[in-house]
């Protein structure tokens, strides 16, 4: 075709100088000619461009090699069937993106041609355009029909889980229409049974996903590291990152998706795996053999989903309560106290409602209330083009700053809120929450920072606004903020709480983290209303004296101390890892492998506690704490380990042995435990005398503290006199070990625990 409109443009100059034709058909003709050359050129040009970077992307999938890393001392295998699949999407979705860029840059163009009147043909942009339209179809396409033919397992798993969630939820129905039948309630135990089993095999291949997400973020940290190293030529460099971002992002939208069907109890156990056994390939259709997946590496610990997360301030540091209670008893009457709890996590302005930050939970300095003053941060560009993207998949939309400017528009228009703080990480997951999408923003993006403090006396409310002037917040700087750390919380009034509401529910973050299981509502003597749950793990230092005995030293990593310690629970005690870290399992190993850690202190060492007044909404099936609501270990509000017990007048009742759990009529309570024998009564007795040397000389404790019962206790166990629950529940009864609720104290000081009988 070229080489004939070249030859017709060579007879076409020749008749016009032989005057066969006029100068205006030469040059009408010659224009046209000259126009489908130039088309013909282009389609040809694109058609060896298409099939050069066609033949690079099958040399890149051909020759693409497994990339290998280290974790330690151990290599550690990327599961190529994983890297290839995302490596297609990422393609795919790449490859989506310009074919939406090309498209609107068409419509555009066809937009431009109507308005000036002329025909789509005359226009050889828009054959471009079309061009590469077709050739980004047919890539999408054939990336599409791979992903297709290539299913991992989990997506077998994902489908079914699915399904037998459905079945459920209709047989529920009609089971709470009346039909009770035996047939009905048979075949849901059935489905059950069969939905719980699969939900476990994929909970599995989640945390597969999970660990080689963590190493796809090991590995972006690395090539950014590397690309501030490097000084020439880092085009390469940030090919990769992009590359692997996307990847990260892909990863991350499979395991959300893959998890929404999980119920709450094996989303609980999916941290309760093993995390360090060998890690199978994940294949498309079926599974390596153990013996394949044993060679392939080891897998790394990941961090766990429902981590407590750390406060604005740290905790202080003394465990002891102050002795005094004079000014809280008066907060505690007052209306202030109420009042400074209900602003937490408010929007503070200033007379002219412009935005100051937002109210942090109430201090008490110098017998008044005071407020922190807490800001945000925006959301890198990064952050907010995964918002938009997940807002709007496919958009053609490529600049940041209009993806922002956007995004700034979108959020205040639908919240109804100021601009200047519509990309606030908060109201990002408010817009998130009521468009039913899931927030891609990470939990560290919602830390906040200390800006100051202000009385709350000076703090106004207007028609439900909280009004400051800025005159009055004293700004902060860095010894300032720690010294804030040790100022003490305002407590909570108990009259405000309504127990039977909060009990057994499950506790949840302000970012619907599960933290654990409510147990009890308590008046404390010194920080008001109490909430005390169960967490899931033991606290770290229980993990600590654990691994310490067991002379495993693990440094810095929690995780890595849980996996370690459920998988020597379960070794020993010859169970599932997913039941090694219950409290009563823990205790039962300790006293075997003869670890000085009582039952009652294990089982103290999952409670916690947090103010009342950091609850933020209480719903049927869940309890959602507010931003910044910090959990403590339950021996802060109560150390009681070898105190003196005594009622309201000070007549001995006993000395203290510790926190724990008493079943009774009305489920469980939280009680403590004190032995009624004096020390010269105690079980002392029944050791031989160099046993009693022993005693101090093990522990190296001063003489009365030795001799506590709880230090007694700790001693039978390290030396194997006691190895059973039996035994230590023998060991109580010789202590004369009696209980009493933790609702029944009423003071706790350096040296006593007063009661009320």
């Amino acid at each position: 075709m070229e080489k004939r409109i070249r030859f017709l443009l060579d007879q076409l100059e020749e008749k016009f100088r032989s005057g066969e034709i006029d100068e205006v058909t030469y040059e009408d003709l010659t224009k046209t000619y000259l126009q489908k050359l130039s088309e013909i050129e282009e389609e040809k040009a694109s058609k060896e461009k298409s099939e050069k970077v066609k033949e690079k992307e099958e040399k890149t999938l051909e020759e693409g090699k497994i990339e290998q890393r280290k974790l330690k001392s151990l290599e550690k295998e990327i599961p190529i069937t994983l890297h290839e699949n995302l490596e297609i999407k990422r393609r795919l979705l790449q490859f989506s993106k310009e074919r939406s860029i090309y498209a609107f840059k068409l419509y555009q163009l066809s937009e431009k041609i109507k308005k000036k009147g002329g025909g789509l043909k005359k226009w050889p942009q828009v054959k471009e355009y079309q061009n590469k339209i077709n050739n980004l179809n047919q890539k999408v396409a054939a990336h599409t029909r791979f992903l297709e033919e290539n299913q991992p397992k989990i997506m077998d798993l994902y489908r079914k889980s699915r399904d037998l969630k459905g079945k459920l939820f209709t047989l529920e129905k009609e089971i709470k229409k009346g039909d009770t039948t035996y047939s009905l309630r048979t075949q849901k135990t059935a489905l059950e049974k069969e939905y719980m089993e699969t939900a476990k095999a994929l909970g599995e291949e989640i945390k597969e996903y999970k660990t080689y997400l963590q190493i796809l973020k090991d590995k972006l940290q690395e090539k950014k590291k590397e690309l501030k190293e490097k000084k020439d030529h880092p085009e390469k460099l940030r090919e990769e990152i992009s590359a692997l971002q996307t990847h990260i992002n892909l990863l991350s939208s499979d395991i959300v998706k893959f998890s929404s069907i999980l119920p709450p109890k094996i989303i609980q156990k999916i941290e309760e795996m093993d995390q360090k056994s060998l890690m199978p390939l994940l294949v498309y259709g079926e599974k390596k053999s153990d013996s394949a997946s044993k060679e392939k590496g080891i897998r790394i610990p990941m961090k766990k989903i429902s981590a407590p997360e750390k406060p604005f301030f740290d905790e202080p540091k003394s465990e002891e309560p102050p002795e005094k209670s004079d000014d809280i008893s008066a907060l505690l009457k007052n209306n202030d106290a109420i009042a400074a709890w209900d602003i937490v996590d408010k929007i503070i302005a200033d007379a002219q409602k412009r935005f100051i930050g937002f109210t942090g939970p109430p201090l008490l300095h110098q017998g008044s209330i005071t407020i922190p003053i807490l800001i945000e941060n925006e959301p890198s560009h990064e952050s907010l083009d995964r918002v938009f993207e997940t807002m709007h998949p496919g958009s053609f939309e490529s600049d940041s700053e209009q993806r922002k400017e956007y995004l700034r528009s979108e959020i205040s228009s639908f919240l109804k809120i100021p601009e200047y703080i519509a990309l606030l990480p908060r109201y990002i997951r408010n817009y998130c929450a009521k468009k039913n999408i899931k927030c891609p923003l990470k939990p560290e993006e919602f830390k906040q920072k200390i800006k100051g403090i202000i009385s709350f006396q000076k703090i106004k409310r207007e028609n439900g606004t909280i009004i400051a002037n800025e005159n009055d917040i004293n700004l902060l700087n860095t010894d300032q903020r720690k010294h804030l750390a040790k100022m003490k919380i305002v407590p909570f009034p108990i009259s405000k709480i309504e127990e039977k509401t909060l009990t057994k529910k499950p506790l949840t973050s302000h970012l619907q983290k599960h933290l654990g299981t409510i147990i009890e509502i308590l008046n404390h003597p010194n920080n008001g209303a109490i909430l005390v749950y169960e967490a899931f793990y033991p606290d770290k230092k229980i993990l600590d004296q654990t691994l310490k005995n067991l002379k495993k030293s693990i440094k810095n990593d929690y995780e890595e101390k849980l996996w370690y310690l459920r998988f020597s629970i379960a070794k020993k005690l010859n169970i599932g890892e997913g039941d090694a870290l219950n409290p009563e399992i823990l205790a039962k190993f300790c006293l075997l492998e003869q670890i000085p850690l009582p039952p009652h202190e294990v089982i103290s060492g999952y409670l916690k506690w947090v103010f009342m007044g950091f609850i933020s909404e209480t719903m049927k099936d869940r309890v959602i704490l507010k931003r910044n609501a910090f959990q403590k270990p339950i021996k802060h509000a109560y150390p009681v380990a070898c105190k003196k017990v005594v009622d309201q007048e000070e007549n001995p009742l006993g000395t203290a042995i510790g926190i724990t759990i008493e079943k009774n009529e009305n489920g469980e309570e939280l009680v403590l435990q004190y032995s009624t024998k004096t020390l010269e009564e105690t079980a002392l007795e029944e050791f031989e005398e160099e046993e009693k040397t022993n005693i101090l000389n093990t522990l190296k404790e001063s003489t009365e503290t030795a001799l506590c019962p709880e230090t007694i206790i700790k001693y039978a166990i390290e030396k194997g006199i006691i190895t059973e629950k039996e035994n230590y529940n023998q060991l109580l009864e010789l202590l004369g070990t009696k209980t009493i609720p933790l609702k029944k104290i009423t003071k706790i000081t350096n040296d006593k625990i007063y009661i009320q009988i």
